[in-house]
């Protein structure tokens, strides 16, 4: 048992980890996907009750691979155990069921990932996606407000930016066909008013 318990959580395997998990970042960031893949699913062999690492490979997976589905699984067994800390982990799932185009249940994993930190600017980005997806202009603008305002790094700036122009021209494009609709509508009552 004590063999066992140090395989598993001693110095020499949380190095062991770490360096298999920098070798898998390396292979992804140099486009090497398949090797990082290799790597990564060794990785998972090894140490498949890690929630981060299931949530770092369901990043992989699901967004770089683009395999919303398999990255999906992923994601629901790391928030299975550890449902309560990391927002990137319910950003994660959030990301995956977009992918899958269930934009009301990223949209709801977007909100946990909210009410684990309010301020974290890939939540609030991710919350702009889904509220534009329901028209829900006002709100999209103040999330992307709150992203704008906790991303002290600047990380998401552009993107956060970028949102904000789509969902202002969004709105300015509905705001139009609005106001165009009810000239139409002035101009059909005038015209029967005086017939």
């Amino acid at each position: 048992l004590r063999k066992h318990f140090l395989n598993r959580f001693s110095r020499e395997a949380r190095s062991r980890l770490d360096s298999l998990a920098t070798e898998a970042r390396q292979h992804a960031a140099a486009g090497r996907r398949e090797d990082a893949l290799r790597t990564y699913t060794a990785l998972l062999e090894q140490y498949p009750r890690d929630w981060a690492l299931l949530g770092e490979v369901a990043d992989f997976v699901g967004l770089q691979i683009n395999d919303p589905s398999a990255g999906l699984e992923l994601a629901r067994g790391a928030v299975q155990r550890n449902p309560w800390y990391s927002s990137w982990l319910w950003n994660v799932l959030g990301d995956c069921l977009y992918g899958l185009r269930r934009f009301d249940d990223a949209h709801e994993a977007y909100l946990q990932a909210g009410r684990i930190d309010p301020n974290d600017a890939r939540t609030n980005l991710n919350l702009a996606f889904t509220l534009l997806e329901n028209r829900k202009h006002g709100e999209a603008l103040q999330a992307l407000a709150r992203g704008l305002a906790g991303d002290t790094h600047g990380i998401f700036r552009e993107r956060l930016l970028a949102k904000q122009a789509e969902v202002l021209q969004t709105l300015t494009a509905e705001t139009a066909r609005e106001s165009e609709r009810q000239q139409r509508r002035a101009a059909r009552l005038r015209a029967s008013s005086k017939s």
